[in-house]
């Protein structure tokens, strides 16, 4: 069968990616570009979904609505019980719900078991959706899986610090947050909002966005 050549123009550091990948599998790019043009004519058009990954919002991107928004829907949630709070495990909910996604961090016993020590911390569902979906675009759509579980890391200390004296953030200024008692830490990598419960001596994390968009082009020039 007589065969033709296919040339491809690729950025050096892709092809050097691909080609160490294809080595671990232990077949050539040429079997592969064989492989995806037959299944072409197969499919009748390319085997694969092609889209634009969806960039989570940052604190610099986000609208004063969108944000405002999000963060009412999970103060609610905060007031809903049975959701953060696992009666009778070891560890606090937020430790686990990092542990679980293999973010390194220092472990805490549950908080509760010595109240005066400290604050509980919790998270509402719609904040453990935020930290997944920032890992997740980080680890695949960015290709950098290591900046995904540092960036996870830095997070879980800060959160962590709230533990002991969380009022001394300051009540955000703008309405409604100011009225609604929500507190901000917030650095050029994270953003954390979050209420505290003086009475119950508990600190509810209600938000967390990444602190800047330049994280995420930084993070892809970063894959290593």
């Amino acid at each position: 069968m007589k065969t033709k050549t296919v040339t491809v123009r690729m950025s050096p550091k892709i092809k050097e990616e691909v080609e160490e990948i294809l080595c671990q599998l232990g077949i050539s790019a040429s079997v592969l570009i064989n492989a995806l043009y037959r299944q072409i004519v197969y499919t009748k058009g390319i085997p694969f979904p092609i889209t634009v990954p969806h960039e989570p919002p940052s604190l610099d991107c986000i609208s004063s609505p969108e944000l405002h928004a999000r963060l009412y829907h999970s103060y609610e949630q905060s007031f809903q019980s049975g959701y953060v709070d696992r009666p009778g495990e070891a560890l606090s909910p937020y430790d686990q719900f990092f542990s679980e996604r293999g973010v390194p961090g220092r472990v805490e016993q549950r908080f509760q078991t010595c109240p005066r020590n400290g604050y509980e911390i919790l998270m509402t569902p719609d904040v453990r959706k935020d930290v997944s979906r920032i890992m997740d675009y980080i680890s695949k759509d960015l290709s950098a899986p290591a900046k995904a579980h540092a960036w996870a890391g830095m997070l879980r200390h800060s959160v962590h610090t709230l533990y002991q004296m969380p009022l001394r953030y300051a009540v955000c200024r703008q309405e409604p947050l100011l009225s609604l008692e929500i507190r901000k830490v917030k650095t050029e990598e994270y953003c954390i909002f979050y209420r505290v419960d003086r009475r119950k001596r508990q600190v509810f994390i209600l938000m967390v966005l990444c602190g800047s968009r330049s994280v995420f082009d930084r993070y892809a020039g970063q894959k290593h």
